[in-house]
Formats: structure tokens, C-alpha cells, sequence
């Protein structure tokens, strides 16, 4: 409805990502829409359940490295943990693509 405010929180990860230091898609960050008040955390794992990235600065994104080494192309999952402006605590689970 017109002049209704919207109150959905909006966290999203791409679906993929190309750490290839071209400038197009290098980090993979959070798209996050106005209603995260906090993030309590954002951890990537491999395929064998390794955090290969976690942080809890929602400005911060993966760029595809673990100890700086390039990681494989491979099918990653995520975590996240944060707090709404309604101090509502969600979670959110998915899985990307890093691609080369």
C-alpha cells in the first residue's frame, strides 16, 4: 500500500563470486538493507565444514583467500548472525559459488 513503511530486513549474498583482482565482483560482502542493526557475525566454510572467513564488520567481504592462498573453485556455505532495529536476533544460512 502507498505510504506504508517497509518493514522487511533485506540480508543477501551473491550466488557467486570472481576473486580474479579484475574490479568486478573481487569481494563477496553483504548486501544488507536498513533494518540490520548489528551483525553478530558472518562466517564462510569450504565443502568440509572449514571457516576459511569470518568477521563481524558488515563492511567487511571474502576475497577468496585462507592464509593467502587463492581457495578453490568450489561451492562455499555461509552463516549469519545479526540483530534487527526491532532487536529481533536472525539467522541466515546459503551457499555461493567462488569462481575463477
Amino acid at each position: 500500500m502507498e505510504g506504508e513503511v517497509d518493514n522487511e530486513v533485506v540480508v543477501a549474498v551473491p550466488k557467486a563470486f570472481t576473486p580474479n583482482r579484475d574490479n568486478l565482483n573481487d569481494i563477496l560482502k553483504i548486501e544488507a538493507g536498513a533494518g540490520v542493526k548489528m551483525l553478530k557475525s558472518f562466517i564462510i566454510f569450504n565443502r568440509f565444514g572449514k571457516i576459511v572467513f569470518q568477521t563481524n564488520d558488515i563492511n567487511k567481504g571474502w576475497d577468496g583467500t585462507l592464509n593467502g592462498y587463492e581457495q578453490e573453485m568450489d561451492a562455499y556455505s555461509y552463516l549469519i548472525d545479526y540483530v534487527t532495529y526491532k532487536d529481533i536476533a536472525m539467522r541466515k544460512t546459503g551457499s555461493f559459488i567462488l569462481m575463477l
